[in-house]
């Protein structure tokens, strides 16, 4: 008989901040994927890679966060923020909300 041992690691990450948004997509209901979410996790991504502060902040596709009928729906830790009625237009206010 085998028997596999699995050892949880856990390690500190030196982010200041980690951006979710959400990405869900549920048939016949409103959800945040059809929205944009995902141009707008790729536009905050390369900016982030190209400014080099990726090392410090992140943006995350997540599943869904709860208030999907009022806009695309994120949420910035540490801060427990939940930002919703997202629109693509607001990539630029999201960005800034994460790097500061």
């Amino acid at each position: 008989m085998l028997c596999y041992v699995y050892i949880m690691n856990i390690e500190k990450r030196p982010l200041k901040k980690h951006l979710f948004i959400c990405t869900n997509t549920r048939e016949f209901k409103d959800s945040c994927g059809p929205k944009d979410s995902l141009s707008i996790i790729q536009s905050i991504k390369d900016r982030l890679r190209e400014e080099g502060l990726w090392d410090e902040y992140r943006v995350t596709s997540s599943g869904c966060l709860g208030p999907c009928a009022r806009g695309i729906s994120a949420i910035i830790f540490p801060e427990n923020l939940m930002i919703t009625e997202i629109g693509i237009n607001d990539t630029e206010k999201l960005y800034q909300l994460l790097i500061t």
